[in-house]
């Protein structure tokens, strides 16, 4: 007979690790929390203001939870504005909202927030969102 497995394995991070305690239920619980500590300890840092609820919207976009996501992506894009040296997290999470509105079926905001989001790439130069957005919301915004 093959040796049981259990479904939480024993290498979980060092945050939520101590003696004797059992992990959470969830992995993604234990590394949004740590991302919440270092915002508590450095909170004059926004980008860690913003990587809380970027983790945060992510966990709910892989989840299912889209309306959440879209607006915990909303909150870490606000924050993230005027930080500099943040295009990558800035991004993505401009992506993750169009993947939300996509999934949602929320397709005037979508076209709205498509439309914006390609003015803006083009503006900065930007072709790797201002194709993104095009690859990912243009069949979607025309039917709206």
């Amino acid at each position: 007979m093959p040796a049981q497995r259990t479904p939480v394995d024993s290498a979980w991070p060092w945050p939520c690790r101590s003696a004797g305690a059992a992990p959470p239920p969830l992995r993604h619980t234990c590394r949004n929390s740590s991302v919440e500590e270092l915002g508590s300890e450095y909170p004059d840092q926004r980008y860690f203001a913003a990587a809380h609820q970027g983790v945060r919207g992510g966990l709910s976009y892989f989840a299912g939870h889209f309306r959440e996501a879209d607006a915990a992506l909303a909150l870490a894009l606000e924050e993230l504005e005027g930080v500099t040296g943040t295009t990558f997290e800035t991004n993505n999470g401009k992506l993750f909202r169009v993947f939300c509105l996509r999934h949602l079926g929320e397709l005037t905001q979508l076209a709205a927030l498509a439309d914006a989001l390609r003015r803006d790439a083009r503006r900065r130069g930007d072709l790797f969102l201002e194709t993104s957005v095009h690859r990912y919301a243009s069949r979607f915004a025309c039917l709206a």
